[in-house]
């Protein structure tokens, strides 16, 4: 581990232990500038855990997914990088955007866990919505293979 990730590993951690949890707050906003290594968030969304701040964790780990699609461009989504995210508090919006920018082809898996996540916590138009999603791209599917038979 770099030297300037132990002072900050140091530094959150002794500002946590004072019960300084602003400062220690403080101190890893600042850290995330630096763009530091992925111990570094997991340190970070794990403080904000055991203060009980769920709201500010999953903020943290929004921050890491809109970072991770800003680096690597939409252009170099995958079906993986997606379903690491499935839990996100903003997970309809995040399959949705999938959904939308990865080749349809390849997101089998992600209409099914999309499926279930509307099942287990939408209402009946998002199931409905999502059903109809993917019925529709098994029929767009069915017709580039038999064109002439549909």
């Amino acid at each position: 581990m770099p030297r300037v990730n132990q002072f900050w590993y140091k530094y959150t951690y002794m500002e946590e232990m004072l019960s300084n949890i602003a400062g220690a707050r403080q101190v890893f906003e600042r850290w995330m500038e630096w763009e530091p290594d992925e111990q570094a968030w997991h340190s970070y969304i794990n403080m904000e855990l055991r203060c009980k701040e769920v709201d500010r964790a999953r903020v943290g780990a929004r921050d890491v997914y809109e970072r991770a699609v800003e680096f690597f461009g939409e252009e170099n989504a995958d079906e993986k990088t997606v379903s690491c995210f499935w839990k996100h508090d903003r997970v309809r919006v995040i399959f949705q955007y999938a959904l939308k920018i990865l080749p349809k082809e390849e997101c089998q898996e992600l209409y099914k866990a999309y499926t279930q996540h509307e099942k287990k916590y939408g209402d009946k138009g998002g199931i409905e919505d999502v059903i109809v999603s993917k019925r529709k791209f098994q029929y767009e599917e069915e017709v580039k293979t038999n064109p002439k038979q549909l």
